[in-house]
Formats: C-alpha cells, sequence, structure tokens
C-alpha cells in the first residue's frame, strides 16, 4: 500500500478552525507588536519628543552664530568693494574715519566667544564699524609698516587680547623730507617741503633717529593725511 501522502492531500485531511484566528487577536504578544506602531500627526507630538535631547532657543543661538560667521566670510569675497574704491577720500587728516561709506561688515561674535571685526587704520588707532576707536600698538604699526587708510581686522579674545592682521592695504607712495622733534609736546614729525606729518614714536625709536635726520615715509597715494609711517631713517 502506498502511504505517501501529497500536501493537497494533507490540507483536505486537516479539518480548519476559524476560531484559531480569533486566537491570534486576543494573543497578548499580538497586542505588544501592534502597540509600538506610533503615529505622529502634529508638531507638538514631535517636540515633546525632541525636548529632552534639543533646547531649541541654544539651537536657534547657535545657528545665528553660524550665519554671522558665514555673512563675515561672504563679505570677503572679491564680489565686495574694495578699499581703493572708497576709503581714500574718507580720510581726513587723522581724525575719526566716517564709517557710513565705507563698506565694512558688523561685529560678530563666534561660537568660542571671540568678538570680530574690520576697521580702518588712522595712522594712530583703528576705527572700528560703528565709529569706535580702538587702540592700535604702536611697536606693531611701526613694524608693519601701516599707512593712514589701511583696512584692519581685529579679533577680540575672551580674555580681552586684541590681535590686528592687515588685510586691505591702501596704494601709499613715499616721500622724502627731515625729521623734526617737538620738545614742548614730546612729538616727531617729517617736514616735507614744509608739509609736517606726524610719526609714531615708536618708530622712530626703531630706527634710533635723530633731529635733523633725513626722513623716507609712507603716505596714502590719493588722499591727504596728518599721519605718516616711517620707512626708512638716513643718518646724519
Amino acid at each position: 500500500m502506498d502511504t505517501t501522502m501529497t500536501k493537497t492531500d494533507m490540507t483536505n485531511e486537516l479539518p480548519f478552525d476559524d476560531s484559531f484566528l480569533s486566537t491570534l487577536s486576543d494573543n497578548p504578544l499580538h497586542e505588544k507588536s501592534n502597540s509600538t506602531e506610533v503615529v505622529v500627526d502634529n508638531d507638538e507630538t514631535q517636540q515633546q519628543s525632541m525636548g529632552h535631547i534639543i533646547n531649541p532657543q541654544e539651537f536657534r543661538s547657535s545657528l545665528l552664530r553660524i550665519r554671522a560667521e558665514l555673512d563675515h566670510l561672504l563679505s570677503r569675497l572679491p564680489t565686495s568693494l574694495t578699499v581703493h574704491q572708497n576709503i581714500p577720500n574718507q580720510i581726513q587728516t587723522g581724525s575719526v574715519v566716517p564709517t557710513a561709506s565705507i563698506p565694512l561688515p558688523d561685529e560678530i561674535t563666534t561660537l568660542s566667544g571671540e568678538k570680530i571685526l574690520e576697521g580702518i587704520f588712522n595712522g594712530e588707532k583703528c576705527i572700528g564699524p560703528d565709529g569706535r576707536e580702538y587702540h592700535v600698538p604702536p611697536n606693531y604699526a611701526s613694524k608693519s609698516k601701516l599707512v593712514t587708510g589701511d583696512r584692519l581686522k581685529l579679533t577680540i579674545t575672551p580674555t580681552g587680547s586684541f590681535i590686528y592682521k592687515q588685510i586691505g592695504p591702501i596704494e601709499r607712495q613715499r616721500l622724502l623730507g627731515t625729521l623734526c622733534f617737538e620738545a614742548e609736546h614730546n612729538k616727531w614729525n617729517v617736514d616735507v617741503l614744509g608739509q609736517l606729518y606726524k610719526v609714531l614714536t615708536a618708530s622712530i625709536s626703531f630706527y634710533k633717529g635723530k633731529p635733523g635726520d633725513e626722513a623716507i615715509i609712507l603716505v596714502p597715494q590719493n588722499s591727504p593725511c596728518e599721519w605718516a609711517t616711517v620707512d626708512n631713517i638716513i643718518s646724519k
């Protein structure tokens, strides 16, 4: 006798009980698996589920700081106005530079707490985009040979240190004059054909200049100024 039973035969032989389906629906395990399906149908539910991970205010502040840094970088692209287009006519005998006509970006604060701004050197100090004056170390100005109208980048660290970088030198010219000393005001000048230019004492000390020495100075090429930069001194 052939005892082999086909799959079809087994299906026909086994009775089918409808109560088996109802058993599945009553199974606790089945309910647990279905309960894991969560439908989020509003933004409030999403915010509640993420509230313990992200602080919205801190996240927004971080994005604003990043945007400020990006705006600062974009302002440095060649498409922006250059120093030579507007600045030379704005430097008036070492006085405060009228910043309204100067394309300087606003001061920004980085994620590390540093403040970054750009300004114009007036021969002695740096004039920021808001017209405020920032001290420039005379030794730095002398060694870097900064000229009135040069564009500077100033980084103020969280500890209050000033870090300067020359980012836009103005067109300049050399003039030859005679070194003079005003004993009454303890100031140094350079006389160029009757025109007196103020110079930093630190520059004279560096070159060990004396009254009557010949001085080679740097001044803006197309703009009047009160301050000059000492390029060299020829002793007599």
